[in-house]
């Protein structure tokens, strides 16, 4: 992946989203880039990605680098991409369990 590689020439378009989780209570975030152009969506033209604990996607797969993201990249070369935070991170909703903790850190 280089600069070169990049289609800027290609408009796109970025939509958030917050989707229930399987826990009450829990939503995740969810941010999808596509060409702004795409109306027709395949499996082969698909990907979902998630990142591991500790990261969100916004410092992983969103974050802006010579003027553009992975997730830039690959809906510039006609991926319709869906990247996920895991529940506690980035813009999904913390579960009781990890404010407990961070509270006790913060109070010892």
């Amino acid at each position: 992946m280089t600069t070169n590689d990049f289609r800027h020439d290609i408009p796109i378009l970025t939509e958030d989203h917050r989707i229930p989780s399987d826990t009450s209570g829990i939503e995740l975030y969810v941010r999808n880039k596509r060409p702004a152009s795409m109306n027709t969506f395949t499996n082969e033209k698909t990907i979902v990605m998630v990142h591991g604990a500790t990261y969100p996607i916004g410092s992983l797969y969103d974050v802006e680098l010579d003027g553009f993201t992975f997730l830039d990249y690959l809906a510039s070369h006609g991926y319709d991409v869906y990247a996920v935070d895991v529940r506690g991170y980035g813009g999904s909703t913390r579960p009781p369990e990890m404010e407990q903790s961070e509270a006790r850190r913060n109070a010892g």
